[in-house]
């Protein structure tokens, strides 16, 4: 019998949904322990995040006091856990998990109304390895900034408002995508825009169609008129306290301030594009592919040998999975960075490869 339920469902029954909860979890707790401490670069990549944050922990103004090109949502989450439990990297870690978990439960939710339990499990395994918690700049535990993860999560928030006004019409459930909406834009205006857009595209064409004009022309107001409100208020806030010329060229374009630096400190880290490239391209052109194929060919193999073959067959596939660990493999798939990064990209195949050969041993 099967891990996993075969055939999507609006929900898991009792006797299914335990087992799916425990391979996430111990996935989860697995990459955390694997990548603590590993994520990001405080010195460098996410240093300026964390301080404007202990910044305002400490008492100093948004925009006025700490220069930033992204909303306050971020920035203050981040400076109330500060405030709240004291200023240290591994509170920035929990703040980001938290946050990660949040976001994990509404995807989840989503999913489960589109794909099986097993298909779920697998897409959710995979955002935490390949994007959420691998050790680099752009993850949730310790991102470069803390307001990419916060609008990714208000913007699926509102789409799971979305989905449930949906199943059920209700007119909070349109206010709550307006909030959320709201906190989105009001993290990075580009994910607020894509949640508005959500919103439009909800309102005017999926919602039923035997509704009046003057209840849909309702629907529109519940949807955008409450978080237009709560941006415009915000936005109005800080324009009572910081000069709107401050606000707008040196905190939300940057142009007096950024811009000239950006162009010197391009010219200086990337003086060519296969720098750049180079090492990703070996390793998921290359190295990842190779690797993982030979773990389904032992996969595949290891039924039909005997006790002593599966044995060296299992042995064969834990080196496999092991192999970037090995001093010097090549680089340690990493030809520009050494040092403290130089597993970078070790773990995630190796968490990666393991998943695929667990879920295809008990979807099979």
């Amino acid at each position: 019998m099967p891990v996993f339920e075969s055939s999507p469902q609006a929900g898991a029954s009792p006797a299914r949904f335990p087992p799916a909860l425990a391979i996430l979890a111990a996935s989860f707790v697995a990459l955390v322990a694997l990548g603590w401490g590993r994520w990001g670069g405080i010195r460098v990549d996410c240093g300026g995040s964390v301080y404007q944050a202990a910044a305002l922990a400490e008492g100093a103004l948004l925009y006025r006091d700490v220069l930033c090109p992204y909303g306050p949502v971020g920035p203050y989450a981040l400076a109330a856990a500060f405030r709240l439990f004291g200023i240290h990297l591994t509170v920035a870690y929990l703040s980001g998990l938290v946050l990660l978990l949040g976001e994990s439960a509404l995807l989840w939710w989503i999913g489960r109304r589109l794909l099986s339990e097993a298909e779920s499990v697998v897409a959710l395994v995979g955002f935490w390895v390949l994007l959420a918690l691998q050790p680099e700049i752009f993850n949730w535990a310790l991102p470069n900034v803390f307001a990419s993860p916060c609008a990714v999560f208000f913007a699926t928030a509102t789409c799971a408002c979305l989905v449930a006004d949906g199943e059920h019409p209700r007119d909070r459930s349109l206010v709550l995508a307006s909030g959320c909406m709201a906190l989105a834009a009001l993290s990075k205006v580009e994910h607020g825009l894509a949640a508005a857009a959500a919103v439009l595209v909800h309102v005017l064409v999926l919602r039923p169609r035997e509704a009046a004009r003057p209840a849909r022309l309702r629907s529109l107001v519940l949807a955008l008129l409450p978080g237009g409100l709560l941006v415009a208020g915000v936005l109005g806030a800080f324009l009572g306290v910081v000069p709107w010329d401050v606000l707008v060229f040196d905190n939300l374009y940057r142009q007096r301030s950024i811009a000239p630096a950006t162009r010197r400190l391009q010219a200086l880290m990337f003086p060519s594009l296969v720098a750049i490239y180079a090492p990703p391209l070996f390793h998921y052109l290359l190295e990842l592919p190779v690797r993982v194929a030979a773990l389904e060919w032992l996969r595949r193999r290891l039924p039909a040998w005997q006790t002593w073959q599966r044995a060296a067959g299992g042995l064969g596939a834990l080196l496999v999975l092991l192999a970037p660990f090995a001093p010097g493999y090549p680089l340690n798939l990493d030809l520009v960075r050494n040092g403290r990064e130089q597993y970078q990209f070790a773990w995630t195949p190796a968490v990666w490869a393991a998943l695929k050969v667990a879920t295809s041993a008990s979807v099979s």
